[in-house]
C-alpha cells in the first residue's frame, strides 16, 4: 500500500461507504487442514475502471470482471477491486478514522485479526472450539450488518 495523504484516504473511505463491501470470508479446511479459515474481506465494484484501477494502484490487492446474473441490453460490465487476509489489514486500519458507514464492519474484521490465533507456515491446526465459535460470531455480525433492509444492531459476547 502507498503512502497516501488524509484526503485520498478519506475519499478511499467515500468510495468503500458508498460502493463497497467489508466482510469475513470463510473458507471450509482443505485436505489436510483441521479447521475452517476466516479472513477479512474488502471489495469495491464499479463500472468505471479507472476508479478500480486507481485503487488498484494506491491500494494493492487484484482486480476482476465481475459476472451478471442476468444481462440487460444496456448494462456495463462491473469492475471489481478487492484485497483480503492479511493484505486487507493496514487498508482498514488505514481507512478505519474516515470510514462512516462501514466503520463497524471494519472494526469486527480487524477485531479478528487482532485477537485471534493466526496459523504460521501453510498448514492450519485444529483450533479450539472456543476460537471457533469467536471467529463464527464476527462472521456472523457482519453478515448481519451487511443484510439489505433493515438491520438491528449486532452484539458480540466476548467468550
Amino acid at each position: 500500500m502507498k503512502e497516501l495523504t488524509d484526503t485520498q484516504l478519506g475519499y478511499l473511505a467515500g468510495i468503500v461507504d458508498g460502493e463497497g463491501t467489508i466482510s469475513i470470508r470463510t473458507r471450509k479446511p482443505k485436505r489436510g487442514r483441521f479447521s475452517p479459515e476466516y479472513y477479512p474481506f474488502l471489495e469495491v465494484g464499479n463500472t468505471n475502471l479507472r476508479l478500480i484501477a486507481r485503487l488498484h494502484s494506491w491500494l494493492g490487492g487484484r482486480v476482476h470482471l465481475q459476472r451478471r446474473r442476468r444481462l440487460l441490453p444496456n448494462s456495463k460490465p462491473i469492475y471489481a477491486w478487492r484485497i483480503e487476509a492479511r493484505k486487507a489489514v493496514p487498508v482498514l486500519r488505514a481507512l478505519l478514522p474516515f470510514l462512516l458507514l462501514k466503520r463497524q464492519q471494519a472494526l469486527l474484521a480487524l477485531e479478528l485479526y487482532d485477537t485471534g490465533i493466526w496459523q504460521r507456515g501453510r498448514r492450519s491446526f485444529l483450533m479450539p472450539p472456543v476460537e471457533l465459535a469467536r471467529r463464527q460470531a464476527l462472521c456472523d455480525a457482519v453478515g448481519q450488518l451487511n443484510r439489505r433492509g433493515c438491520v438491528k444492531e449486532v452484539q458480540i459476547c466476548d467468550g
